[in-house]
C-alpha cells in the first residue's frame, strides 16, 4: 500500500510536463516504494532510512508539487521553475546515497532492498 507521500509524488509527476523533471520525480517515487517495501519486510530497517522518510521524501513531495504548480501557472516564471527543478536533483542524490548507489543507477528492486538491509 503506497504511503501518502508516495501518492503525492505520483500525483505531482502526472502534472509535470518537463520530461527530465518528470523522470526524476518518477524515479524518486519508484525508489521510495522500494524502500517502503524493504521496511515492510523487515521493520528493523526503519532506523537506516528514518531521515529519508522524515525529511527527504516529504521535501521531495513538496518540491514536486511546487514544480507542477509553477508549470501550470498563467505566467511561467522560467527562472523559478529551473531553480525548483535543481532542488529535486540533490534529493535524488541523497536518496541514492542512502541506498548506497550512484544517482544514475537504475537497479532492480531487490538490489535496493538488499542495500538498505
Amino acid at each position: 500500500m503506497p504511503s501518502r507521500l508516495q501518492v503525492r509524488l505520483e500525483v505531482a509527476v502526472s502534472s509535470i510536463g518537463t520530461p527530465k523533471v518528470a523522470e526524476r520525480v518518477r524515479h524518486l517515487a519508484r525508489i521510495s516504494r522500494e524502500i517502503f517495501a524493504g521496511v515492510e519486510e523487515d521493520p528493523l530497517r526503519v532506523d537506516r532510512v528514518r531521515r529519508f522518510l522524515t525529511y527527504y521524501l516529504p521535501r521531495a513531495a513538496d518540491l514536486a508539487e511546487a514544480y507542477a504548480l509553477l508549470e501550470k501557472g498563467s505566467t511561467r516564471d522560467v527562472a523559478r521553475i529551473a531553480a525548483t527543478s535543481d532542488l529535486i536533483e540533490p534529493a535524488r542524490h541523497r536518496l541514492h546515497a542512502l541506498c548506497g548507489q550512484p544517482a544514475g543507477s537504475r537497479s532492480r528492486q531487490s538490489r535496493h532492498r538488499a542495500q538498505i538491509a
